[in-house]
């Protein structure tokens, strides 16, 4: 099944997707559990990355869903290193937060980031300028079995005419090579994708590429993109295709056998990476 979904919808749904198999891989069953007991809070990175995606992938509804909050500091008295501590900036913002409507409110200097963050990433990233086009859909939701567990995957921006994913990406971390690469498996980029990759195949029988578009939450807002695709990358899928065969199994453990789950041990790998 593949269709637009809201985040709402998508959420909604019980099936495994790309961020738990990461968790069932770099959590201890304890941690993993206590996760999934805990309620999920929005971080500032989190809410930073939110916003570049809208102003990426829907422009048109970034206000419907947020409102930027313009602090007025011409009524402080005096000069404060951190303004957002003051009684008067608490007042503002509660003020606005009671007009939003419910949106979720944003303060002028995350917006202007995000904003210039988002201009980054379409100016490099050529593909982008063809978004509203036929041959291009955004925020994709791609619902199918893989390895016989049912699976989904929100997909930020599908090109039907080449079989190209792309996925965006903000970090506050450098984009230099050594960096780069630090981040690429801090954060299972490989795992991402060969579960990205092998669902969308599954869903349409053919085969794609993605690509991750990363841009610097800072200045100078820089951009790097890496592709990913069975001929490009094959040992980068093939670590990644190991690490989701072993998610769906301790996913299937995990919801048959609780006592077992807990019981299993992860081991640190063998190998230690060059940049260590």
């Amino acid at each position: 099944m593949y269709l637009k979904m809201s985040d709402q919808e998508y959420f909604a749904l019980p099936d495994l997707n790309q961020s738990r198999i990461k968790d069932y891989i770099s959590l201890t069953p304890a941690a993993f559990a206590h996760k999934q007991r805990e309620e999920r809070s929005q971080t500032d990175a989190m809410l930073f990355g939110s916003i570049v995606h809208c102003m990426v992938l829907e422009p048109e509804a970034y206000h419907e869903r947020y409102a930027c909050f313009v602090f007025d500091d011409t009524k402080l008295t005096k000069e404060y290193k951190n303004v957002k501590q003051t009684k008067e900036y608490r007042s503002q913002y509660a003020d606005f937060l009671d007009r939003s409507d419910g949106k979720i409110v944003v303060d002028a200097e995350t917006a202007s980031r995000a904003g210039l963050a988002a201009m980054s990433l379409k100016k490099e990233v050529e593909a982008f300028q063809n978004v509203g086009t036929p041959e291009v859909e955004t925020e994709m939701a791609v619902v199918a079995k893989l390895l016989g567990a049912p699976s989904k995957a929100k997909l930020d921006y599908v090109r039907k005419d080449s079989n190209l994913i792309i996925d965006i990406k903000t970090t506050s971390d450098p984009l230099d090579d050594a960096s780069l690469h630090r981040h690429v498996y801090k954060w299972h980029f490989p795992i991402q994708a060969a579960f990205y990759l092998d669902l969308m195949k599954e869903e349409t029988g053919e085969d794609w590429t993605m690509i991750f578009a990363m841009v610097n939450s800072k200045l100078p807002y820089d951009v790097r993109c890496m592709a990913v695709s069975d001929e490009l990358t094959p040992d980068f899928l093939d670590i990644g295709r190991e690490k989701v065969v072993e998610g769906i199994e301790l996913h299937r453990l995990y919801e048959t056998d609780r006592p077992k789950f807990f019981e299993t041990t992860t081991f640190l790998p063998e190998k230690v990476p060059y940049w260590y």
